[in-house]
């Protein structure tokens, strides 16, 4: 029953909304999701991972992102690798 009221708590429409992260929106479905997008817009978190991927991936590149999870990295590479590139989630 505890589960099952902390999953309601953390899925509830108050916490459902876009956030802009990398010059991206992105929807976050529940409260856990919010505060992961919010620590990524904040810097953080993930601001390493992402001056690493800006360095390594180039346009026309075909990359695979592993475990893409809601996806927030897979929309960087795709910004990265551009329209002659694919990314694989």
């Amino acid at each position: 029953m505890i589960l099952s009221l902390l999953y309601k708590l953390n899925h509830a429409l108050l916490w459902q909304r876009e956030i802009n992260v990398w010059e991206r929106r992105m929807r976050a479905a529940s409260l856990d999701r919010l505060v992961y997008l919010g620590l990524h817009r904040l810097g953080w978190m993930g601001e390493d991972e992402a001056i690493l991927l800006r360095r390594l991936v180039r346009p026309g590149m075909q990359v695979v992102d592993v475990g893409a999870n809601i996806g927030l990295y897979s929309l960087l590479l795709a910004q990265l690798v551009g329209r002659n590139g694919s990314v694989m989630a």
